[in-house]
């Protein structure tokens, strides 16, 4: 069964103890051999739901800082991180608006050309 990122899963990500919990999971190696592993740790002290959101999470922001400079600041799910601008292009968009302000991005996904602006 896939990952399933919900609302609630979000906000305990952004809590307090959803984010110790990234921080720890940061360190650990979560490579396919040592996934189960990893997880296993985590299941002792969270649930299933919080311990995959916590393992999907940080594999995304790892993926992330490809193209987000506060991707560890960010939460991603896999389809939003695919379609996400690459930082250059986001910044070749963002300077056609040098000098206006203000400036929405109304069209915006997970925000990449928004950043950039």
């Amino acid at each position: 069964m896939a990952f399933r990122f919900t609302p609630p899963l979000a906000e305990w990500l952004c809590s307090p103890r959803g984010a110790e919990w990234l921080r720890r999971a940061d360190a650990l190696p979560l490579t396919p051999a040592t996934r189960l592993a990893d997880l296993q740790t985590l299941r002792r002290h969270l649930s299933a739901a919080e311990a995959a959101a916590v393992v999907e999470q940080t594999l995304l922001r790892r993926r992330g800082r490809a193209k987000f400079e506060r991707a560890g600041d960010m939460l991603f799910t896999r389809d939003a991180l695919e379609q996400a601008t690459h930082p250059q292009v986001a910044r070749h968009r963002a300077a056609r608006f040098d000098g206006l302000s203000p400036v929405a991005d109304l069209g915006c996904g997970i925000g990449g050309d928004a950043l950039a602006l």
